[in-house]
């Protein structure tokens, strides 16, 4: 039976809605297919360059479709994706690259001089060209690896009350636990069984979550989608403004919106109190709010 991870979930998916959007920004749509490929390919140069089933590989970028990449690809290979604030200065950081073991990291452009501050000694693997050859040069074949349910999911928290701490998830867990409410909770037995409820529902959801992908809340918001067959929505632009959250809302179809407090929650309320006419929220049906209300 296919253990339920998610990387399993993902390429169940692929083989069962290809065509269907998993990740829609405002540069391009991403189908299931595609998102499958692209982890795969950065699954194999991970696996190239002698990553281990358990190692950590640090995540250090704003959110663009190679966090996506980096999510599902590490995990293809039995890594496991280290989330790294990327708001976060020489200290900060330090603390997180070494208490969370990380053995390699995949890093934004702009944050190459900050890694290299630390002195880690790891491999980087920099977004942009250096990435784009790597991933290019990789199999699109999925790797021949058994991976387990027990396979773990680590999230770091913010840090509120001290240092951010690493909470350690199996992959079953916090698939049940935290990515399953598309689905309301619904139980179910194995990856199959999801991929053909996907298949079936002819009106997939859209969801955003406007939060940076290092957080929890945007992860989670990701996998509900994914584990439902649903598209997800990823706001790619270097700076938050309300504006163009809505700009995102409208052109994908957004259904299930959510913030991450109160800090992006009113802004946005505000937004369309000014400009109530600019645009066509017809799509938009739930709104959250979460983290900080």
């Amino acid at each position: 039976m296919t253990p339920i991870t998610l990387p399993d979930i993902l390429e169940a998916m692929a083989d069962a809605i290809p065509d269907r959007t998993a990740v829609f920004t405002m540069e391009h749509a991403y189908s299931f297919a595609e998102v499958d490929e692209r982890a795969t390919r950065l699954a194999n140069h991970l696996l190239g360059q002698g990553i281990q089933p358990g190692d950590h590989v640090a995540v250090h970028s704003r959110n663009r479709i190679e966090w996506v990449d980096a999510f599902y690809g590490c995990m293809k290979a039995r890594a496991v994706p280290i989330n790294i604030n990327h708001k976060y200065l020489h200290d900060e950081l330090d603390h997180l690259y070494r208490n969370s073991d990380a053995v390699a990291a995949i890093i934004g452009p702009e944050h190459v001089e900050a890694v290299a501050a630390l002195g880690l000694g790891i491999p980087t693997l920099v977004l942009g060209e250096e990435y784009d050859a790597a991933v290019a040069a990789a199999s699109k074949e999925r790797p021949d690896i058994e991976r387990s349910a027990d396979d773990r999911y680590v999230i770091y928290t913010g840090g509120t009350t001290g240092m951010p701490k690493g909470v350690v998830w199996r992959q079953e867990d916090i698939i049940r636990a935290a990515m399953n409410a598309s689905r309301f909770g619904a139980p179910f037995d194995t990856v199959e069984q999801l991929a053909q409820e996907a298949a079936a529902q002819e009106s997939p959801m859209v969801l955003l979550a406007c939060g940076p992908m290092m957080h929890g809340g945007s992860q989670w918001i990701m996998g509900n989608g994914h584990v439902a067959g649903c598209t997800v929505s990823l706001y790619t632009e270097p700076t938050w403004s309300p504006e163009t959250i809505l700009d995102l809302v409208q052109a994908a179809g957004v259904n299930s919106l959510t913030f991450l407090g109160d800090a992006m929650g009113r802004p946005v309320a505000e937004a369309i109190l000014r400009e109530p006419e600019r645009w066509d929220l017809s799509s938009l049906f739930a709104v959250s709010n979460g983290a900080a209300p």
